[in-house]
């Protein structure tokens, strides 16, 4: 008897821990959501590629762009630093691992870096999932004007793209 309510406890906990893992891990990661920082930064040069659900837009961070990108281009040594100028973002180039108040890690925030038109600055891109649903709104947005990416830059330096919107 005591066998068979041993092995129905370790069944129930066995049963248990992957519900409690995922709701530690649900917990965790909307902490870190609520400490990260909010940032309204302007986006550029907006493209679509289908997905098998959904819909995956890529578009350039459209900051002014401040330091030696180059380094950018070749290696992961590259970190931004941003700040606002009014109602202008500046991102600062700065080493990697670097200390400042809003630090992205371009790696960690898996951003391609792609060199600028006739010797310009290069370009930061990053990707946005949205619904198929949403993508003929967006389309027209893009058409009337400017869009805004609302983004969260957290404590580790990855910056996040949660959504688009008009400027």
């Amino acid at each position: 008897m005591k066998r068979i309510t041993l092995m129905r406890i370790a069944t129930i906990v066995a049963l248990l821990l992957p519900l409690l893992a995922a709701v530690g891990a649900i917990i965790w990661q909307e902490r870190a959501l609520a400490r990260a920082a909010h940032w309204a930064i302007p986006v550029s040069d907006i493209s679509s590629h289908m997905r098998l659900r959904g819909q995956t837009l890529t578009f350039r961070w459209d900051w002014r762009l401040e330091g030696d990108a180059v380094p950018c281009l070749t290696t992961a040594e590259c970190d931004l630093c941003l700040a606002r100028d009014g109602e202008t973002i500046v991102a600062l180039v700065a080493p990697a691992g670097g200390a400042c108040a809003a630090r992205v890690d371009v790696q960690a925030s898996r951003m391609r870096v792609r060199p600028g038109e006739d010797g310009g600055p290069p370009w930061f891109e990053s990707q946005l999932r949205v619904s198929e649903a949403s993508v003929p709104a967006m389309d027209a947005q893009m058409r009337r004007g400017p869009m805004v990416a609302e983004a969260t830059l957290g404590e580790d330096g990855r910056l996040l793209a949660r959504r688009l919107r008009a400027r």
